[in-house]
Order: C-alpha cells, then structure tokens, then sequence
C-alpha cells in the first residue's frame, strides 16, 4: 500500500490544480485540462460520445454509435470574381489568396434597342484577312448564311458565328482556298462551295464531312459567276474564264449528284459581274432573273442594262425585253428580291458610281424608277426585311483602288417610294464588297474591305456589326481584366 501511494504521487509530481483545471507542464491551467507538450492517444473499443481515440491509422471521434475521422482533406481551389464571397464563406471556404490582372472574354444577355448597331465578337477569328490589291476584294473571306449561323470560309479553314450568342468558332480545319470566283449556296443541310479551278465541294455542318463534287458536265472553269439555290438545285451562269465572258451554265443536283448543263437559247449576252434573284412569287413556278453587268472583261467598258428569265424546272429562257424605265447600264450593283419585284440599286458606270435604281416587275414585265437614293454608292450590300431595303456600305466609285469606303445605312421602302438613313454602323470603320444577311431581327454585316486613303492599298477586315431592327435581349462579348479570388475548404 506504501509502494501504491508513492507511485500515484510521483505521476502527478507535475500536475496543478487550480479551480477545479487541470494543468500539466502549465502552473495556471485555464481550461478542464491544459498541457503544454505532446500528448499521445491510444485505441479503445468503447464508443461514448465525446472520445477521442487514434486506431493506428488515424485519429477518429465516437459520437456513442459510431466513429467518425477527424482528418479532413482538402478541397480542390475554387475561383470567383467576389472579394469574401459570401456564398463561398458560409459553404465553409476560406480566401487564401487571388491573382490579379486576369483578362477574360466575358458573354452576358444585353438589351439593345431597335435601330442600333452593335459590333461583332472578333475573337477566334484571324487577326486580318488580307485581300491581294489587284483587283481590290478578289480573295476576300466567303461568308454563307443558314437562316440561324453565319459560315466564312478563310485561309483554307471554316469559322461559324452565331449572331444570337455573338460566339465565332472553328467549324473545321479543312476548307476552301481564297480563291477570285469562289462562291457558295446553303442548301437547307449543306454549304456547296463552286468557282474558278476548284472543282466544287459540299459540306454537311451535322456530319462535319466534306464530299467533292463530280466533273461530269460541270461548268467550264470560271469568275464573277452567279450562284443560286432554287430549292433542288445549285444553278451557276455566266462570268469569265479570264479571257472572255461566258453565257453558258450548269445545274447542279445535291440529291442525285449530278450536273445538268443549261441551255444557251434565248440566254442573254454573256457577261460578269451581273446579279441574279430567285423569283419565288407564290402560285407560280421559281425563276431566275438575271441582270446587269458587262460584256468585256475590261472593268471600265461594255456595261448592260439587259438581262433574262430562267426557269430551272423547264431549262428555258425568256428575255427581259422592255427596258422602259430599266435602271442604265451598270455593275457592282445590288438586286434583292421583294416577293413581288427585284430592285436593282446603285453600282457603277465605267468609272463613276449612281445613287439610282428601278423596281422590275415579272409578272407585268414592267420597270418602275425609285426615287434617287441619298448617296451614289458602288460595293455596297442590300438585303430585304420583309418591308423595305437595307444598304449599307460602300464607296462613292471603284476606279482601280480609288474611292473612300463609308459606314452609312439607308433604307428604302418601296411602298411610299422613300428613303430614310439609319445610324452608322461605325464612327471609325467602314467597308465595301462586305457580307450582308438579314437575320431575323437583326441585320448582319460582316468582312469586305477598307478604303481609307486615295494614295494606299484597300485592305481586307474582319471586322462585323449587327443592326438591330427592333428592341432585342442578346448576348454581347467583351473583354475585361479582373482579380480572380481563390478559395479552399478544409
């Protein structure tokens, strides 16, 4: 019993008490027990709420049923914009650190009100499309509308845009070359790219494959062609083979996968630089119209203010013989179709560009003038909204590279026979020979070319705007730099 006394005595030799608190190593404890050193924990199989015992592995916590570890491992770093993120602290988050200066592409749904230009996202795009300088715009991007996307085929790789969501992105590394004459259609499922030496592809957007077209009965290798989609086919007239113009054609037949050569009776002269509208008056069968142009390859000489009818479904012409209040002769001018009539609209003279244009009616055969438009105009875009006529763009002639580019909108409406100006898309870009697409809500410019100064060299852009024809929520990109707060949970 001595020997028990004397040991129980050494063992708390060290120990303080003071107010019921236990203190080793402490000589004034303020808690139950306060040591000052290590202590060790060993295993127990009784599980009472409150113990704590350490199996070997790890230290664990008896709750009365079960254990639980007492380890915690921690979570992975979470970002956010928020200094002390509240939503972050109270899941059990600590700030730990942040980085500043980050740059990010930032997408975020914005009201725009009608009648306003926004620009166009440009990132993931090229930096710069360069068009060679003789002639101005002969390889500049394509662009192809699908009714929801816009396509642009560019330095041999596809890019698609959507203007609701304003994100461009890579469609696919395989392309077509920027070739003078390229030109393409969207078929309802496919874009079919046509033109100069290139044989002709399609490709599908869903399957992301491409399929070369077949040689047989091809068009004969050519430029400054028309290509329509009627519906079925792709239908491709006229142009040069760079030595003389051409009045011969072909059509193409995606679901058979064939060509059918077209027919020269009663076609009109040959010519390029002519446009063409798919005339789709309800009721009646689909047709063509071509006009305008020029009969030489020359730029300056053997401008027409001819043209003619071609129906498709038959393979026959009809000649648009009255000219009676036909615009003069020209080209680089715009034709859109209304519903009811095409309206022929600026353009260039030898060397002198024309602020008018004429209304021709198919089912009468009749040409009615409109009222001179605001400005003379060549290498601009015209697209129909369902009511009136949009232009914007342009220079105020085309002599070789002369001839400043402009950012003016103008719009036409055929039923008061007016026009009216629209806000300019930019104070400090302009553009010719662009893409232009009505897009719903909103129309789409996009690329073409810039002519600033008389003394250089028109460039190519890639540069883009939406005009918005009524108040629209949409998404708008923009860049910003941030400090990103990094967070971690324990």
């Amino acid at each position: 019993m001595k020997n028990t006394f004397l040991l129980v005595l050494l063992c708390f030799s060290t120990a303080v008490v003071v107010a019921q608190n236990v203190g080793i190593g402490v000589s004034e404890p303020t808690q139950k027990l306060e040591v000052n050193g290590a202590v060790k924990v060993g295993t127990t199989v009784t599980n009472q709420a409150g113990t704590i015992r350490y199996n070997g592995v790890k230290f664990e916590g008896g709750d009365g049923t079960n254990w639980k570890s007492l380890e915690g491992t921690a979570s992975g770093i979470v970002g956010s914009r928020i200094y002390n993120n509240p939503a972050l602290l109270n899941a059990g988050y600590d700030l730990m650190g942040e980085i500043p200066g980050i740059s990010r592409y930032f997408t975020i749904n914005t009201a725009f009100f009608a009648n306003t230009w926004q620009p166009t996202y440009t990132r993931g795009i090229v930096t710069s499309i360069t068009a060679p300088s003789n002639p101005p715009g002969a390889a500049l991007a394509l662009a192809v509308w699908t009714g929801s996307l816009m396509y642009v085929a560019a330095e041999n790789k596809l890019y698609v845009y959507d203007p609701v969501t304003d994100v461009w992105n890579l469609e696919s590394n395989q392309g077509v070359g920027l070739f003078q004459g390229i030109k393409a259609v969207w078929t309802g499922s496919e874009i079919i790219f046509w033109g100069a030496n290139f044989i002709g592809s399609r490709y599908n957007p869903a399957t992301n494959i491409w399929t070369e077209l077949p040689a047989t009965n091809a068009p004969s290798p050519r430029g400054n062609q028309i290509m329509i989609w009627d519906g079925t086919r792709v239908i491709i007239w006229g142009g040069n083979n760079g030595i003389v113009p051409l009045n011969t054609g072909a059509m193409y037949n995606p679901a058979t996968n064939t060509w059918t050569t077209m027919s020269t009776s009663g076609a009109p002269t040959a010519r390029l630089w002519h446009t063409a509208v798919w005339n789709n008056v309800a009721g009646a069968a689909g047709r063509i119209i071509i006009w305008g142009g020029t009969n030489v390859v020359s730029e300056f000489s053997g401008e027409l203010n001819t043209g003619g009818i071609f129906d498709p479904s038959t393979n026959t012409w009809t000649a648009t013989t009255n000219t009676v209040g036909a615009p003069s002769a020209r080209i680089n001018h715009t034709a859109i179709w209304t519903g009811t009539e095409m309206i022929i609209f600026g353009g260039r003279l030898s060397n002198t560009s024309t602020n008018t244009g004429s209304r021709f009616n198919p089912s009468s055969n009749t040409w009615t003038t409109i009222t001179n438009g605001p400005q003379s105009v060549t290498g601009h875009s015209s697209v129909w909204t369902g009511t009136a006529m949009f232009v914007t763009g342009g220079s105020n002639n085309s002599s070789g590279n002369t001839g400043f580019t402009n950012s003016n909108s103008t719009i036409y409406n055929p039923t008061t026979n007016s026009w009216a100006t629209a806000p300019s898309f930019s104070s400090t870009d302009s553009k010719r020979n662009h893409n232009s697409f009505f897009a719903g809500n909103m129309i789409l410019i996009w690329g073409g070319e810039i002519f600033v100064d008389i003394l250089s060299i028109s460039k190519g852009t890639n540069t883009g705007y939406r005009y918005f024809l009524t108040n629209t929520v949409s998404s708008a990109t923009t860049l910003i730099n941030e400090t990103l707060y990094l967070y971690q949970k324990y």
